[in-house]
């Protein structure tokens, strides 16, 4: 099924690329591109939902708000703390690599809180095997 689903959305890429090459020149094979893949995802969204008896949208939605929103967070946490060490240590390569070291640790930590504190179930279940990773006694 899979198979199938990809040759329509090749098959679309095709007529619609065609369709719009000349009026659009290269942006008509962008265009093209992007409508089959649209289809691609709505077709397999289908397939899914009837093999699944669901998709979960509203779950599913708030989950991307959630992480959107945490990245977000992370990327403003990221470059104010790098462009603050970075205006303080320098561009040596130690200080760069303490700058961008510290940006991504903090900025990770405020993403993994943000999204633990969200209630993504996921987010617990990879904290729970770290933490089980972590309990275990060394061989």
């Amino acid at each position: 099924m899979p198979t199938r689903l990809a040759v329509w959305s090749i098959l679309v890429n095709i007529v619609v690329s065609l369709a719009l090459y000349g009026p659009m020149g290269i942006g008509g094979v962008v265009l093209g591109t992007t409508v089959s893949n649209v289809v691609l995802t709505v077709l397999e969204a289908r397939l899914l939902r009837r093999g699944l008896g669901g998709l979960e949208l509203g779950r599913t939605l708030r989950a991307m708000v959630i992480i959107a929103a945490a990245s977000a967070v992370l990327g403003g946490i990221a470059y104010g703390v790098w462009h603050t060490l970075d205006g303080l240590l320098g561009r040596s390569l130690p200080a760069q690599l303490v700058s961008i070291g510290v940006a991504l640790a903090l900025g990770g930590a405020a993403y993994a809180a943000l999204l633990l504190r969200g209630g993504l179930p996921e987010a617990h279940q990879i904290l729970a095997l770290f933490a089980r990773r972590f309990r275990r006694a060394p061989s």
